[in-house]
């Protein structure tokens, strides 16, 4: 470890300054001494001192501390890399072919209903009375216009005109 700092800030580490390090540090893991040395090659611009580990291996709950900027650092990256991945699982994820059926079926429904609203009651009977009504009337209309002297629509108007004379509540 001490070689990979000397090299990163371009230090000669004598045997003696090796000793002093060694009989402060030698009793970490070296797992935890490597992350510690990561994180000072990092955050540092000079040979980091034996205090500097002291406070990345034993942090005071001290927000500017290097040990916590680094695990800022490295919790939001790994958060961002979850996100990424379950982002991609999430485009990846088929959508069986019954379910979107359900799903065009339920859309198809909702068209139809907002075009053809429900009625129910004596709504419907009224509406189906007054499509009756209509639909008797164009065929009377259709059949007894003359071809050669009225169009639809002024045939239309003539006998609009004839069925308000006779209930005036018709429009």
């Amino acid at each position: 470890m001490m070689t990979r700092l000397a090299t990163a800030f371009r230090e000669d580490v004598s045997k003696e300054l090796f000793e002093i390090y060694y009989e402060f540090l030698g009793n970490v893991e070296i797992a935890k001494l490597k992350e510690c040395v990561d994180i000072l090659i990092e955050e540092k611009n000079w040979f980091p001192k034996i205090s500097e580990f002291n406070e990345i291996l034993h942090p005071k709950s001290n927000p500017d501390s290097a040990y916590m900027r680094y695990l800022e650092r490295s919790t939001k990256q790994h958060l961002s890399e979850i996100k990424q991945l379950e982002l991609k699982r999430e485009q990846e994820r088929e959508v069986p072919e019954e379910v979107k059926e359900r799903i065009n079926k339920i859309f198809d429904t909702i068209e139809r209903d907002l075009r053809n609203p429900v009625l129910e009651g004596e709504r419907a009977e009224e509406f189906e009375r007054k499509r009756k009504i209509a639909k008797q009337k164009t065929k009377e209309l259709l059949n007894s216009y003359d071809r050669k002297t009225q169009t639809p629509q002024t045939a239309f108007r003539a006998h609009r005109e004839r069925d308000q004379k006779i209930d005036p509540s018709v429009s």
